[in-house]
């Protein structure tokens, strides 16, 4: 297990946006500074994936957008089914998690169940999507991982 910390990054609406191309067929567009944003936080930690998408799309759209061995541990829903919000098992080690979700969704106790954090390491990122156009949502994010951590230490 690495010393260093660890940031969360939620996949679907954060990092890549899944755009309807025909009847059947989904391509995955990956969000504007995502990248760089990984690239960043890979300086900093070990970054990870928690998603509440299936293994196989995380796995196929972390491939497509070139950014699969950016992310040193993944879990998905199919780990996250064996969480009971507020009570366990905790699937990963703390650190920020990066959700468009906000704190006291559904989805926000789940994931915090899971890496057993709470609101101070949740950080809102902008929903990235059809009809919702980035709007540097993730450097905004990242700076205010920054102003969190000055204020911390």
């Amino acid at each position: 297990m690495s010393n260093r910390p660890i940031f969360w990054l939620d996949l679907d609406n954060t990092l890549i946006s899944g755009v309807q191309d025909g009847p059947s067929r989904i391509v995955v567009q990956r969000r504007p500074g995502a990248r760089k944003f990984v690239e960043h936080l890979s300086r900093l930690g070990d970054v990870g994936l928690c998603t509440h998408g299936v293994r196989e799309h995380a796995e196929e759209s972390l491939n497509t957008i070139g950014m699969r061995d950016r992310f040193s541990t993944i879990i998905c829903r199919e780990d996250l089914n064996e969480v009971v919000p507020g009570q366990g098992p905790r699937l990963g080690r703390p650190g920020y998690m990066f959700d468009d979700f906000p704190v006291g969704s559904w989805l926000y106790d789940l994931k915090a169940t899971a890496l057993g954090i709470g609101p101070d390491l949740w950080i809102q990122v902008d929903y990235f999507g059809p009809g919702s156009p980035d709007k540097d949502g993730l450097r905004r994010a990242y700076l205010e991982l920054l102003r969190r951590v000055r204020k911390i230490a």
